[in-house]
């Protein structure tokens, strides 16, 4: 399995707080926001808590994956704990609207690009809090390996209906894989066929 680190621009089950995001990725749009309970009408401070957009100048992170990915058979699941460090001019937000997170794509194979294509957005990591400038979080997610069987799995920061950072802001990512089955047709293996490390209790 190749672990790398690329400049261009899972059901997730996260070790930290997470929202679901099940929908396919459009890379012309923004990212949608996540779903988020309505607020009441006469709720005056809704405004208050958004976030201002922000700008490829402000923002400079750096992503890298921490151990090793691990797989857990008895839920059949692929789990990679990553670092995301804000290098950045400003404060990235974890809560209200517009925030910060780490969201987790599918990268399929695409004959014209060696290095796959953005397939279905999948869920995100929620950041500790908001990432202040010179800090680091580590996060941890547990994607299902039936999305990761022909594939790569790619870990990227956006904010919520304005950018994601790798596609939008030329930051980097974390690209993982590509996996396939074993050779019994059970388990995980990268794509020479070697078993993913196997999680501890």
């Amino acid at each position: 399995m190749n672990t790398q680190y690329r400049r261009f621009a899972f059901p997730l089950i996260l070790a930290s707080t997470f929202a679901l995001a099940a929908c396919s990725s459009n890379e012309s749009e923004a990212p949608a926001a996540a779903e988020q309970a309505a607020a009441p009408a006469d709720a005056p401070a809704a405004a208050a808590s958004q976030n201002k957009p922000l700008t490829q100048e402000e923002v400079s992170i750096a992503i890298e994956q921490v151990g090793q990915a691990t797989y857990n058979a008895a839920d059949d699941t692929l789990t990679v704990a990553f670092k995301v460090t804000n290098n950045g001019k400003v404060a990235l937000p974890a809560n209200g609207g517009q925030n910060v997170s780490a969201g987790v794509l599918q990268l399929v194979p695409d004959p014209a690009n060696p290095e796959g294509k953005r397939g279905q957005d999948i869920g995100r990591a929620v950041l500790n809090g908001d990432l202040q400038v010179g800090q680091s979080q580590e996060l941890k997610a547990s994607v299902p390996a039936a999305l990761l069987v022909g594939n790569k799995l790619q870990v990227e920061l956006l904010q919520e209906a304005v950018a994601w950072f790798g596609f939008n802001f030329q930051q980097p990512v974390l690209v993982l894989g590509p996996f396939a089955r074993c050779a019994d047709g059970k388990g995980l293996c990268d794509d020479k066929g070697a078993p993913i490390t196997a999680a501890t209790p």
